[in-house]
C-alpha cells in the first residue's frame, strides 16, 4: 500500500513539473505535497521539511517519541524503497539558505558547541544512502562518495580512497561528522585498497584471468584506477575492480594510508548521443540501462577495441558501455 501511495505522490510532483534539479528553496507547492507524502507514508511522524528531485525524496521527521530522522526514498516511479537514518541530533533542520536540501547541526544542537555545519545526504547505487557534502562555516567545503573522500566533485581532484564511517546513514553516528577534509581523510580507512601506478602514466595494467602475464585479459586499467585486494600471492594480487575479479601484477600497485589517487591518466570522454547504454557485462546480451550526461563516469579501463569500463564514483555505480557510444572531447 505505501508503495501505490509513494507511486501516486510522485505522479502528483510530476504533473506540477516538481522532480527536477533543486532550486533555492522549496515552494508551497513542493511544501503542500511533501507534507502530504509525509502524512500518507508515516502517519505517526511530524514532517519538518523534505526535498524532491528526479526520482528520490527526503523528509525530515520527528517519530513518536520525538526522536528525529532523515526519511530517504528511492525508485519513486517504479518501486519506492524507504531509508531511515540514525537518530539525528536534537534541534538538526533541513535546509539553510541556497543550501535548502542540506542537514543543518547548529549552535542549538548538542553536537557541534557554537558551530553551525551543513551535511548533503544522497543515494549510492547499492541502495544504500550516504553523506556526500560537508561544509563547516569555519573550513571549507569537502565532498564524500562510498569509499572517497576529497576536497572537490571534480574529477582531477584527488580522492583518498577506503572506507569511512559516513557512507552510510542507516549505521552512522552524526556525532562523528568531520569538520575538514584533513579530519576526514585521516578517518578513511585504506586496508585492503590499492591503486593501479604504472611508472608511465600512458601505459595500462592488465587484470588477468589468473596470475600468469598470458592468462586472458579482462581490460587493461588506468593509473589511479582504485581497486580491493582481496589476496597477495608474490608477484600477483587477487584484485576486485568494481565487481570484475582477477589478477594483477604487485609492482605495478601502489598502497598507502590513506591512499590517495587521480584520474590524470584516464581519457575523458562526451557522450555520441545525450545517453548510452550501460551494461553489465561486455555483452550486448547483458542486462542495461540508459545513462546521461549527468553521471560523474571516470573511464577506468578498456576492453578490446569495443568496450570501455566505466565507474560513477559519486554513487558507485559501474559497468561497460560500447566505445563507439562516445566521442574524445571536454564534456
Amino acid at each position: 500500500m505505501k508503495r501505490g501511495i509513494a507511486c501516486i505522490l510522485f505522479l502528483a510532483f510530476l504533473a506540477a513539473g516538481l522532480t527536477g534539479a533543486y532550486a533555492c528553496s522549496n515552494t508551497p507547492e513542493e511544501d503542500a505535497l511533501l507534507e502530504k507524502t509525509a502524512a500518507e507514508l508515516l502517519p505517526a511522524y511530524t514532517y519538518l521539511g523534505g526535498s524532491v528531485s528526479g526520482d528520490t525524496m527526503q523528509l525530515l521527521v520527528d517519530k513518536p517519541d520525538g526522536t528525529r530522522v532523515l526519511i530517504c526514498l528511492s525508485g519513486l516511479d517504479d518501486s519506492p524503497v524507504l531509508v531511515e537514518s540514525t537518530p539525528l541530533p536534537p534541534g538538526t533542520l533541513y535546509g539553510y539558505e541556497n543550501f535548502y536540501t542540506s542537514l543543518v547541526f547548529s549552535e542549538n544542537s548538542s553536537l557541534l558547541e557554537g558551530n553551525v555545519l551543513l551535511a548533503d545526504v544522497s543515494p549510492h547505487a547499492d541502495g544504500t544512502w550516504g553523506v556526500s557534502l560537508i561544509y563547516p562555516f569555519d573550513a571549507a567545503m569537502f565532498f564524500l562518495g562510498p569509499n572517497w573522500v576529497s576536497e572537490s566533485s571534480i574529477r582531477f581532484y584527488p580522492r583518498y580512497i577506503g572506507a569511512h564511517p559516513w557512507s552510510d546513514i542507516t549505521t552512522i553516528d552524526w556525532s562523528t561528522l568531520p569538520h575538514s577534509l584533513e579530519e576526514a581523510r585521516f578517518a578513511v580507512d585504506s586496508t585492503g585498497w590499492a591503486a593501479v601506478c604504472n611508472p608511465n602514466p600512458a601505459d595500462r595494467l592488465h587484470l588477468r584471468a589468473s596470475p600468469k602475464k598470458d592468462a586472458a585479459s579482462y581490460g587493461k586499467y588506468y593509473n589511479g584506477t582504485p581497486v580491493r585486494v582481496l589476496s597477495k600471492n608474490g608477484d600477483w594480487w587477487r584484485v576486485d575492480i568494481c565487481g570484475v575479479t582477477g589478477y594483477m601484477m604487485s609492482k605495478y600497485l601502489t598502497e598507502g594510508a590513506p591512499l590517495e589517487t587521480n584520474i590524470d591518466a584516464m581519457p575523458q570522454m562526451t557522450f555520441v548521443n545525450e545517453s548510452a547504454a550501460l551494461y553489465g557485462s561486455p555483452s550486448k546480451d547483458s542486462a542495461c540501462t540508459a545513462l546521461t550526461s549527468d553521471y560523474d563516469l571516470w573511464l577506468i579501463g578498456i576492453l578490446g577495441n569495443d568496450w570501455y569500463h566505466v565507474w560513477d564514483n559519486t554513487t558507485g555505480l559501474s559497468g561497460y558501455i560500447r566505445q563507439d557510444e562516445f566521442w574524445p572531447g571536454n564534456g
